[in-house]
């Protein structure tokens, strides 16, 4: 990708997103945490690919109804494409924010390893594609990505400021001239993987972390799991056993 730049910092990443902000032409933000991978929805990756995703998705909702208490209108594929979304299932949407602090976490959160990634996708005209349920699967022809701004239909969705590109045609990698519309503009910034740590104690600090982005018992347990291995933690001096400690918010 040509429009790539390397930040060493928190504070550099700050500055950055902050230089681009105008609440005119919002940004959406995409955090991967390997700078490799392509920018590419699960059901066009190469285990996937092959697999009729129209046919896995209308599978799963006919199976999905008998896990969830409180379900969507049977005709809302938008809503039901949602939720088998952020609960794992090979579609053809591609995950979004419009908070650049929530795709830093995504960008952090794992593979400490590695250099990360965090995507910015400019473009003119943000509004949702209205009849976007006739197009989910190919059954009309779209040359370029378009935008889902979901309703809140799982609470993780309003935490995480969450959008979404849904993806007509796996043909293309998106962020390639010929994948943007006119006007359009995708930039990546890496973000190295010594940063990683040091990013994630900052976005605690800010609020951002696992039990605020999945507000449930899975989120709360990764974050608690989360402050024990980093030694986040705040000691009870009212304690006689030094090594019982009392875990809090830094």
């Amino acid at each position: 990708m040509e429009n790539e730049i390397r930040i060493e910092s928190f504070d550099k990443y700050i500055e950055k997103v902050r230089e681009d902000y105008d609440p005119r032409h919002p940004i959406l933000f995409r955090g991967q945490a390997d700078r490799d991978w392509a920018l590419v929805p699960r059901a066009g990756r190469e285990k996937f690919k092959a697999t009729n995703d129209k046919a896995l998705f209308y599978e799963w909702k006919r199976r999905a109804v008998e896990c969830l208490e409180k379900t969507p209108d049977p005709k809302d594929d938008v809503s039901w494409l949602v939720i088998a979304q952020h609960h794992g299932l090979a579609t053809r949407l591609l995950d979004w924010t419009t908070n650049p602090l929530v795709a830093l976490f995504f960008a952090a959160v794992e593979y400490p390893e590695k250099d990360a990634a965090v995507f910015c996708y400019y473009r003119e005209d943000l509004r949702s594609y209205e009849n976007i349920e006739e197009e989910l699967f190919g059954l009309c022809t779209e040359e370029y990505p378009q935008i889902i701004r979901p309703p809140s239909i799982v609470p993780r969705i309003a935490r995480q400021a969450g959008v979404f590109t849904v993806h007509f045609s796996f043909e293309k990698a998106f962020g390639c001239p010929e994948s943007l519309m006119e006007g359009d503009a995708l930039e990546k910034i890496v973000i190295p993987a010594s940063l990683k740590k040091h990013a994630l104690n900052m976005l605690d600090f800010f609020g951002i972390n696992d039990s605020t982005l999945f507000p449930d018992i899975d989120g709360l347990s990764r974050y608690y799991n989360w402050k024990a291995e980093n030694k986040n933690f705040i000691r009870d001096p009212s304690l006689d056993d030094e090594d019982t400690l009392s875990y809090g918010v830094i």
